[in-house]
């Protein structure tokens, strides 16, 4: 009896399955996919401000390059260092990222500076380092190495995100106490606040002031819309010649939909998903909890910025800044996301 297309197409996959470095290479292409998607789209959004801020077109958009030059290497050194090493590596990897967090905070040595309403940069001559961003991969590490190698009443993946067995009243008792933190600061007032107002005002699609406080979630919705299904193309956004703040940043999302549409907002979603599963997927097959338990969190950490991200721009969330993860322009985001 010949077989069936679902036979065949069940062979192909185990195939697929079994095949050695699979997800190595799945998550590779996804990685240098949305790396490529990104540099295309600070190229476009950052025209205006390059211009004007750097006195040339191209200046942002070639400075982003070399960083995402230097992830790419940071990406192939990584390849280099046995998992082995790398968990040693932890204590002084958090070490260096509090010892970074403390240096923001200490303007008179020449470090700390407050940009765009957040002191969150280092800046030593005409380099500057945002230590949030190691800092967030270095809780992950912490986690993973302290967690590891630990009787848990769970080891298995398969529990929904309780990747080390964690009891569920942990994470139940910290989400009670985030949503009364909202409240309290949706009750207390400023621009946080104004955060929220804006959110719910777009949820009833009818933003109040546009001109003031949902501004920037406005324009972000004008951006998406003239965008349709096919996109203006590469290049032309009217959002970016000052219309949309932040818009090779936080709101980048909007310029990949105006200009490439919904079809390129699509994608971006999708890769994003698939990046998701692979990296969960390596996760459950990992040689012990340690890699399995860096790999969980790490993926998950990517995932769940970029659903933020996208959340808040096409208002499914409070607008906060956080940048879409390859894609944002952003020299520290890049070489450690990459890396």
């Amino acid at each position: 009896r010949s077989k069936s297309f679902g036979d065949r197409v069940r062979e192909l996959r185990e195939q697929a399955r079994q095949q050695a470095g699979l997800d190595y290479q799945l998550l590779r292409f996804i990685i240098f996919t949305l790396v490529g998607i990104g540099v295309l789209m600070v190229f476009s959004s950052s025209m205006a401000t390059s211009l004007t801020e750097d006195g040339g077109v191209w200046n942002q958009a070639l400075r982003q390059c070399v960083m995402v030059f230097f992830g790419l290497l940071a990406f192939w050194l990584g390849l280099q260092v046995s998992p082995h090493t790398l968990r040693k590596c932890v204590p002084w990897i958090v070490g260096l990222s509090i010892i970074l967090l403390i240096a923001v905070l200490i303007p008179g040595v020449g470090t700390g500076r407050e940009e765009v309403g957040s002191q969150s940069w280092i800046y030593l001559g005409p380099f500057s380092l945002q230590p949030s961003e190691l800092a967030r991969i270095a809780v992950g590490m912490f986690g993973a190495s302290v967690l590891a190698d630990k009787e848990h009443k769970s080891m298995k993946l398969s529990d929904p995100f309780i990747f080390a067995g964690v009891d569920w009243r942990v994470p139940a008792t910290i989400g009670v106490a985030a949503v009364l933190g909202l409240i309290g600061i949706f009750l207390k007032g400023g621009f946080r606040s104004n955060r929220f107002h804006t959110y719910f005002d777009a949820l009833l699609g009818n933003i109040s002031d546009t001109q003031g406080t949902g501004f920037q979630s406005y324009q972000g919705f004008l951006s998406l819309a003239d965008g349709g299904f096919w996109g203006v193309g590469i290049g032309q956004s009217r959002a970016k010649w000052f219309y949309l703040p932040e818009a090779k940043n936080d709101f980048i999302y909007a310029i990949v939909g105006e200009e490439l549409g919904w079809w390129g907002g699509a994608l971006v979603i999708f890769l994003f998903a698939a990046l998701g599963y692979v990296g969960l997927r390596t996760a459950m097959r990992a040689q012990n909890q340690f890699q399995s338990l860096l790999a969980a969190s790490l993926t998950i950490g990517v995932v769940t910025q970029a659903f933020v991200n996208i959340g808040y721009v096409i208002g499914l969330l409070p607008v906060t800044g956080i940048q879409l993860p390859m894609i944002s322009a952003g020299g520290t985001a890049a070489i450690i996301t990459i890396g």
